[in-house]
């Protein structure tokens, strides 16, 4: 019997990269992903389990929702579901730092100075 690469246990030389794009498809009941410290968790087949209920993770499917689940869980309970949740990592690519969203801000007010 096979099973897909995203039901399977990655190690951490083995887990596949995902865009922000890719994980933001991922949106809808029975097809939930999101980013948790830049790993990607497929809360699919979670929702009904989530002791908030299924709605609050709808609520951030498709994005990155470590802000949200730190003010809810402590960071030690992902290491509870990992082996049945988690299918990867954020591309590096994707990060978004803060230093390079301000600096595109100031070259917006900049343009519009001239």
């Amino acid at each position: 019997m096979q099973t897909s690469i995203e039901s399977q246990h990655l190690s951490d030389t083995e887990k596949r990269m995902y865009s922000r794009d890719e994980v933001a498809q991922h949106t809808q009941d029975g097809d939930v992903w999101v980013i948790i410290e830049r790993d990607v968790y497929d809360l699919s087949q979670f929702l009904q389990d989530h002791p908030g209920g299924s709605k609050i993770l709808l609520g951030v499917a498709g994005q990155d929702a470590t802000k949200k689940f730190k003010k809810y869980h402590r960071m030690g309970i992902l290491s509870k579901y990992n082996e049945r949740l988690l299918i990867g990592r954020l591309e590096e690519s994707t990060r978004r730092s803060g230093s390079s969203l301000r600096s595109s801000i100031f070259a917006v007010f900049r343009r519009s100075e001239t």
